[in-house]
């Protein structure tokens, strides 16, 4: 899906530091899998942090600490499987513009996609061409976004390998890759219907 020269690319690219803010969690609790916290501001990703081997609780608490730190429109955290509780959690501690992302649900634009998953990562492929996207550089996000493979299902929609194929050939879960995928989701122009709850 990534090709080298872009990720590259933007690994050495400077961008203005100005615009939206916005966070994402990827949340994993244990074993091999990390949970990644990224913030971006306009196209630059100022801090990428990943927690290995905490559970639900202290992945929210760190996801506050964060939050209060750079006050991010919005926050988008997968909610599928453990990351439900880290969504909960936030809601919980009344943090602004919480966004649960449900990556297995229909996409947006259900002629072209699979489904979100593939459309968020098509989003993201689109922002490495197009150059409006740099980050620090860091070998694991390069070989992730390298390992992400897509086709096409029978109907021509787009699709991204998913997880248990991929692990099957060797490649561990991509889990800076996808929170990159949400943190550069742009597709929120009627974002107020799906923002689970904002600050008072």
């Amino acid at each position: 899906l990534f090709d080298l020269q872009s990720i590259d690319s933007a690994f050495l690219r400077e961008l203005p530091v100005e615009g939206v803010c916005r966070m994402a969690v990827d949340v994993a609790r244990f074993g091999t899998d990390s949970t990644v916290i990224g913030v971006r501001i306009g196209g630059v990703v100022v801090r990428m942090e990943t927690i290995q081997g905490s559970n639900t609780i202290e992945v929210s608490n760190r996801v506050a600490e964060i939050a209060l730190e750079y006050s991010p429109e919005y926050i988008f955290i997968d909610s599928v499987g453990v990351g439900s509780g880290v969504v909960d959690q936030a809601l919980m501690m009344g943090l602004h513009g919480v966004v649960g992302i449900n990556v297995a649900v229909a996409a947006r634009n259900k002629e072209r996609f699979r489904n979100r998953r593939a459309e968020l990562y098509w989003s993201l492929r689109q922002r490495f061409e197009e150059g409006n996207i740099s980050l620090p550089e860091d070998d694991i996000v390069r070989q992730e976004l390298m390992s992400i493979r897509y086709s096409y299902t029978l109907s021509g929609q787009v699709m991204i390998e998913n997880k248990r194929d991929s692990k099957s050939r060797g490649v561990p879960s991509p889990d800076h890759a996808d929170m990159l995928a949400m943190l550069f989701d742009d597709s929120w122009e009627d974002i107020e219907k799906f923002v689970e709850r904002s600050s008072p």
